[in-house]
């Protein structure tokens, strides 16, 4: 069962980064760089966990 779950979500995967990769999205070229450079360096991450921290969690 689980390899047929990795196999779907890979195949989702793969799917959805086609579908994104094939788009020209003018207003994102000069943010996703950045973007993926924060990525790479848990910043990214860091700032959605300090976000959550602020706001605290939803009732």
């Amino acid at each position: 069962m689980a390899d047929t779950f990795a196999t779907l979500l890979d195949s989702w995967d793969q799917r959805a980064f086609r579908s994104v990769a094939g788009r020209h999205w003018p207003g994102a070229d000069p943010v996703l760089p950045r973007l993926s450079r924060a990525a790479n360096h848990g910043l990214l991450w860091f700032g959605a966990a300090a976000g959550i921290a602020v706001l605290g969690r939803g009732a």
